[in-house]
């Protein structure tokens, strides 16, 4: 919001001039924002895997990162990425190789030709891949599952939700413009399936945005807008599959329409009808912040300009 500015005049005789205003106090950035996860990268993120070719020839990398080390016939490359709503790091080594071509500190484009050889993958990390349904230990697998990641800083739009901080902030090509307190559903702790009052944690796209009208007694809580994202997401389809809550077809629906940023399936038990909207009337921050039944909750005075800043495709991690 750019401030007013005033204009002062003064009349009659005239007044010793004022004393310059102080300057400005510097701008103190936390170390510990959460959000900056999400914006800050060492090295460009990984964008997707692609398999290892170990038949001989050309060898490209199986994703874009950085370079960490060269020996005699290995390479090892770190990979930034994000997991759902989880930002890991992994390394993947190729050994067996005849010759190698970037140096230590190279930044390397996935599929990029690095070396020649039949070279075997393996992958590790000591970072947190509880989101992960595929681990490390199965390189193929993990590659084919991970072949296309969504990157937080390339997106037009985006908008981040911090439960513990119980912010939300929105950016638009990199920028933040605007900064919102936000409340959640009356259920503590990740939404599980239908009807436990949770709010989600995850990746997911506005798919739909509405004013209304809004019918039935529960209208006046979306506060005049209602911002829906796609939840489930694949994530939360893995979850549900091995819990027995969803089917193998109803989990592969999710995870096409999702890659899709379109609307996933709403009538499983996992639960649906997730998304941004106002409330009956204005609410506190020193309140309860734990208002809806499990959507994100933005204050009357904010949920017009947050209406307003998120189009539909936009992607939404809450974190």
């Amino acid at each position: 919001m750019i401030p007013a500015l005033f204009l002062l005049f003064a009349c009659g005789s005239p007044t010793p001039a004022a004393p310059p205003p102080p300057p400005p106090p510097p701008v103190v950035v936390e170390a510990s924002d959460p959000f900056l996860s999400w914006l800050d990268a060492p090295f460009p993120p990984a964008d997707g895997f692609t398999p290892v070719d170990g038949k001989g020839g050309e060898v490209r990398a199986p994703a874009r990162g950085r370079v960490i080390r060269v020996d005699a016939d290995d390479l090892v490359m770190e990979h930034l990425f994000y997991e759902n709503h989880v930002r890991v790091v992994i390394h993947s080594t190729l050994s067996g190789l005849d010759t190698v071509s970037p140096k230590v500190g190279d930044i390397v484009a996935g599929g990029a030709v690095i070396g020649t050889g039949r070279p075997t993958l393996s992958l590790s990390s000591e970072d947190d891949l509880s989101e992960s349904a595929v681990p490390l230990s199965d390189p193929e697998a993990f590659v084919a599952a991970h072949r296309r990641l969504f990157v937080p800083q390339d997106e037009a739009v985006l908008a981040l939700v911090s439960m513990d901080r119980q912010q939300m902030r929105i950016y638009d090509h990199g920028s933040q413009v605007g900064r919102y307190n936000v409340s959640f559903g009356q259920g503590y702790g990740r939404k599980e399936r239908r009807g436990d009052n949770r709010t989600p944690l995850g990746m997911y796209f506005v798919t739909s945005k509405t004013t209304g009208p809004f019918e039935g007694w529960v209208g006046v809580f979306y506060g005049g807008h209602w911002i829906k994202f796609n939840y489930p997401n694949p994530w939360d389809a893995t979850r549900g599959l091995g819990e027995g809550t969803i089917t193998q077809p109803q989990a592969d629906r999710i995870r096409e329409s999702w890659s899709k940023r379109q609307l996933t399936l709403q009538d499983t038990k996992l639960g649906g009808g997730i998304g941004f909207h106002g409330w009956a009337e204005e609410w506190s921050d020193d309140g309860p912040r734990h208002l809806s039944w499990g959507c994100v909750v933005v204050h009357l005075r904010d949920i017009a300009t947050v209406y307003a800043a998120l189009p539909v495709g936009a992607m939404v991690v809450v974190f």
